[in-house]
């Protein structure tokens, strides 16, 4: 299946109608599209042809914004586009965000210790499952994260642990050196 950015049919269409505006520019100071289409005619193509050169600026403008806008601001677009109701819960298939009340935060946060977060509010339905890395921040202050496990919902609770921090491993070089006689 052949798949075509937007970006590209905005490029394409602004090349396609700059072309054609010239062309008819041309073909009205010759006089050739009064002939053609008659003079009132070939006003309207004209104009018709120059307005969606205009849209089609736009758009392609619009497209290449788009386009350069960094990968942290497509996700906190992402973060704002899949917000469906005002739950405290935030899941997309790139992150979750559970918000939570502050002193749980802090707790989990900086003290690293097991918390248990009321989810009466939360729709079971968007609740991610046991096992899940999720993104936790205080209520009304997106900016401030820390990464935590849910190791349990039971009854009307979720149980939350803080996410190890895995680092990398750098191999360990080792150099034998044999002597020969």
């Amino acid at each position: 299946m052949l798949v075509i950015s937007k970006y590209l049919i905005a490029k394409i269409s602004f090349v396609v109608l700059s072309v054609s505006t010239v062309l008819l520019y041309i073909l009205a100071r010759n006089g050739t599209m009064t002939a053609i289409f008659g003079p009132m005619l070939a006003y309207v193509v004209y104009l018709l042809n120059f307005a969606l050169l205009i849209a089609s600026i736009l758009f392609y403008i619009w497209q290449r914004a788009h386009k350069d806008t960094p990968q942290k601001d497509r996700l906190e677009a992402l973060e704002t586009y899949t917000r469906l109701d005002n739950d405290g819960l935030l899941i997309s298939s790139a992150v979750t965000i559970i918000e939570i009340e502050a002193d749980s935060f802090w707790q989990l946060k900086e003290y690293g210790e097991t918390i248990t977060i009321p989810i009466n509010t939360m729709n079971p339905l968007r609740l991610p499952p046991v096992g899940t890395r999720a993104t936790f921040a205080p209520i009304g202050n997106k900016d401030n994260r820390v990464i935590g496990v849910i190791t349990e919902i039971t009854n009307g609770r979720m149980t939350v642990a803080l996410a190890p921090i895995t680092k990398p491993s750098k191999p360990k070089l080792t150099a034998k050196t044999t002597t020969s006689n």
